[in-house]
């Protein structure tokens, strides 16, 4: 890479910054809320078209619909569109993928502004998605634009995937792309909010639990003809509230935005629900859990320790039924950061930034580990939006943010594919 095509792409992009927050803005608009999956048609057709005015060869990949309800339970037969393009004229290795979801979660309220109304105040974009994250998609466009736009010829492909899901662990959307090979990849880029000096090597992997306890309903005026499910259900709370002492020794050596994140994480509860009236013994109770694996942990041995804790709890009082059902499973993730992707990312950040990157590992959980454990290629995630404000109310991206992550991308495909 030479500093006069750098200059060049970066005088590129930074004419270009109108349609980076035209892209972004348009994307946010599209309500594409999962649960459940809505207006995942109309945001995918969007993406296909931009992609076909940058010269890409594009199709939209639909799950059949036989794989629907496995693969999207909470999908209510929605379809579950994925975007793929590749740029023609190139040889076949080595190829750069880029990766988006274009899903977002619930707003939620409290919003100062409309959620799926993008406003631009200052330098920051408001709206659901705007970090997690369309503003990533919209990066990766104009980056692969403004290196066709500057005439650098590549000896490798390019390769995009924009898919649905992610935010419920992109079973139907990258997973599933993957699962039936239409991923060809020596290199990953999934486009996740973090900054553009920050890359993230690795991620926490999850498992996530249904308890439900099966009590006996009564009157309410007559408890002890009952069962109360609800309290069982405290008592599975607090015995696997123990786990949590084990937490502090399990440790992994990763820079983390913060020093817990090394550590395993729980959240219990983030969905419950009991009963069906305030004047009748609650005879069915459900509660969640939320269980964060650094790397190196085992999803069988957490799902093992949770299991013995209700267990123990049952010997203890036999007088109720109790079922666990496992609702997403998702190992972590890691690409070393002497990997020959992450030194070339590094050098494109300080290149173009005029900094030193740093890396961390998240505390979420990516698409980022379909492509490393299951098509094992080098991933990372890079892009614009902040973590700080994902999936909470007034969302935001800040534009310049999209404009240097965009710079970046386009520096590492010529590092990667015209240099290669």
């Amino acid at each position: 890479m030479t500093t006069q095509v750098g200059k060049k792409l970066d005088q590129m992009i930074d004419g270009m910054r109108e349609e980076l927050i035209q892209i972004t803005s348009e994307l946010v608009a599209f309500k594409t809320v999962n649960p459940p999956g809505e207006n995942y048609e109309f945001c995918a057709r969007y993406i296909l078209n931009k992609l076909n005015e940058i010269g890409m060869e594009t199709s939209i990949i639909n799950v059949e619909e036989k794989e629907l309800l496995q693969r999207a339970p909470h999908g209510k037969g929605l379809p579950r569109p994925n975007v793929v393009g590749k740029l023609p004229g190139c040889q076949n290795s080595p190829i750069l993928h880029f990766n988006g979801h274009y899903d977002v979660v619930p707003p939620g309220d409290g919003w100062d502004t409309s959620p799926f109304e993008p406003v631009l105040k200052g330098e920051k974009l408001y709206g659901r998605g705007s970090s997690d994250m369309k503003s990533g998609i919209a990066a990766i466009m104009v980056a692969i634009k403004a290196v066709q736009n500057c005439g650098i010829p590549l000896k490798g492909g390019i390769e995009v995937s924009f898919c649905a899901d992610e935010e419920t662990g992109g079973i139907a959307g990258a997973k599933y792309l993957i699962d039936n090979k239409l991923v060809h990849a020596d290199y990953v880029i999934v486009a996740e909010n973090a900054g553009p000096e920050i890359i993230k090597f690795a991620h926490k992997g999850v498992v996530w639990v249904e308890i439900t306890v099966k009590g006996q309903a009564c009157h309410g005026g007559m408890p002890f003809l009952g069962v109360n499910a609800f309290e069982k259900m405290v008592d599975i709370f607090h015995e696997i509230k123990t786990l949590e002492k084990d937490f502090p020794s399990i440790s992994v050596d990763y820079p983390t935005q913060y020093e817990q994140l090394r550590h395993p994480t729980m959240t219990i509860g983030g969905l419950v629900s009991a009963g069906v009236g305030t004047n009748v013994v609650p005879g069915k109770c459900t509660m969640t859990i939320d269980r964060r694996l650094v790397p190196g942990e085992s999803i069988k041995e957490v799902l093992t320790a949770i299991k013995n804790c209700i267990r123990k709890v049952q010997e203890r009082d036999n007088s109720f039924g109790c079922e666990i059902n496992a609702t997403l499973l998702a190992e972590p993730a890691a690409t070393p950061q002497d990997s020959f992707l992450c030194k070339k990312l590094h050098e494109s950040i300080k290149e173009r930034l005029n900094c030193e990157p740093k890396y961390i590992m998240t505390g979420g959980f990516l698409d980022m580990r379909h492509f490393v454990n299951d098509l094992g290629v080098p991933t990372v995630s890079y892009g614009p939006g902040l973590m700080k404000v994902a999936h909470k109310v007034n969302e935001y991206v800040i534009v310049e943010d999209i404009v240097k992550t965009s710079k970046v991308m386009a520096d590492l495909i010529v590092r990667l594919l015209a240099d290669a």
